[in-house]
């Protein structure tokens, strides 16, 4: 088809037509009511003409307190194509009728009419006199927390100097008979969410990896709004590291399932906050090795905090598989530089002590520079140092471990030069 053929034949955003009835009282500028009926432009089928009236109703009061408002809504069945969703959602068809019965209301009290140097800034104040306040009802009883709009009126009206700006139009279109300008600051609010509840679901699935770095999977999908940043940004700030170090995966259905569509202004609230309650759920869960590591190295006179790194990398045991039941052998490649382990007794990792290591020979540590693990006197070996030779294969029956991966830990836990682990041979 020809663009302009697809154009016609395709649904747009709902033609809206709105009769109203308004009152204010002229000698405080309050409102008193609003009686209004709203008609929209269905189209042949009823598509989701029905939630985009349910948010035009829910939108009419745009931000003003209405001592009582009644508004009906009813979906007209034309033989036009079938008008479907778009931005805003029905909302913003209710905002722009919302204003232009305030501007209607300005006029009739003499605020702004005669086009003066002042009138955009008496429509604004007629508006500002009947906000909503905190914790008023609106006409669908929901209860205004948290309630800004009055603030940014007054940060915007500050930053965007209106007053100055103003009288420049004034005198702009006193000294211009047809080229005129024009200059207005309106309010909105617009509710965030589904009006079908059971969509406002989401989920996040976070790993943190041994070397400090995270992904992030959620349902969401990235359109070039920004969510996998923000999301990014929500789980830097609670493990404390660089954004750099956050990583988001494409959004899969085998990662996060039976996600809602990103739309209704709602998917940074609801994959940031499930990204939120995923990484506080990894942060109280490493607090006990975050905790007993700063004890070490408080012993040692260190008082410094462990990074979010140190504490992933020393923290794999910490997951379920606290006791092995297998026998492990150590021995030693020179040619590769390599450990390989295999065997603990049935106890906590933390609790092995040089004498539970088996069929080793003290020579072999000693020939190799490992005198530090044969020493009889070293007692229970530190966890972290233990964990350090296994590596992450502790549930397998073998694993390896790199020098280069060994020298950091004993570096952090204040070894005596003699005990430092030899330098990997060349492979």
């Amino acid at each position: 088809l020809d663009r302009d053929v697809d154009m016609a034949v395709t649904g747009q955003r709902h033609p809206f037509l709105c009769k109203y009835r308004a009152s204010a009282r002229k000698s405080t500028g309050k409102l008193e009511y609003l009686e209004a009926e709203l008609w929209s432009n269905g189209g042949n089928s009823l598509d989701l003409s029905g939630p985009v009236m349910d948010r035009a109703l829910f939108h009419i009061d745009n931000v003003y307190k209405w001592p009582a408002l009644r508004v009906k809504g009813v979906v007209c069945r034309t033989n036009l194509p079938s008008n479907t969703a778009f931005r805003g959602f029905g909302g913003p068809q209710a905002l722009m009728f919302s204003e232009a019965v305030m501007d209607h209301l300005g006029f009739a009290l003499g605020l702004g009419g005669t086009g003066g140097a002042h009138s955009a800034s008496q429509l604004l104040d007629f508006r500002k006199r009947n906000l909503y306040k905190e914790g008023d009802l609106t006409h669908f009883d929901q209860a205004l927390v948290g309630w800004n709009v009055p603030r940014l009126i007054q940060e915007a009206e500050a930053s965007s100097e209106l007053a100055a700006r103003e009288a420049a139009v004034h005198e702009f279109n006193s000294a211009n008979r047809f080229r005129k300008r024009g200059i207005s600051l309106q309010p909105t609010k617009f509710g965030i969410s589904f009006t079908a509840k059971f969509m406002n679901q989401g989920g996040a699935l976070v790993h943190v990896h041994t070397d400090g770095t995270v992904l992030v999977s959620h349902g969401g999908t990235e359109m070039g709004q920004g969510l996998h940043t923000k999301v990014c940004q929500v789980a830097a700030r609670v493990f404390g590291i660089q954004v750099d170090q956050v990583h988001v995966s494409e959004s899969a259905t085998d990662k996060v399932a039976n996600s809602s569509p990103s739309a209704a202004s709602l998917s940074t609230d609801l994959y940031g906050m499930a990204t939120l309650n995923a990484c506080e759920q990894i942060v109280q869960r490493l607090e006990p090795v975050k905790k007993e590591i700063l004890a070490a190295r408080l012993a040692q006179g260190n008082a410094q905090e462990p990074t979010f790194k140190e504490v992933t990398y020393l923290s794999v045991i910490a997951l379920p598989l606290h006791r092995i039941s297998c026998r492990f052998r150590i021995r030693m490649r020179p040619a590769r530089g390599i450990i390989s382990a295999c065997k603990v007794e049935n106890r906590p990792v933390w609790q092995i002590s040089v004498r539970d290591v088996h069929e080793v020979e003290a020579a072999d540590f000693e020939r190799n520079g490992l005198g530090v693990l044969a020493a009889p006197k070293s007692g229970n070996l530190s966890y972290r140092c233990f964990q350090s030779l296994i590596g992450s294969g502790i549930a397998r029956l073998s694993s390896s471990f790199s020098f280069a991966s060994f020298r950091p830990v004993c570096a952090s836990l204040h070894l005596p030069p003699t005990c430092a682990p030899p330098t990997p041979p060349h492979s």
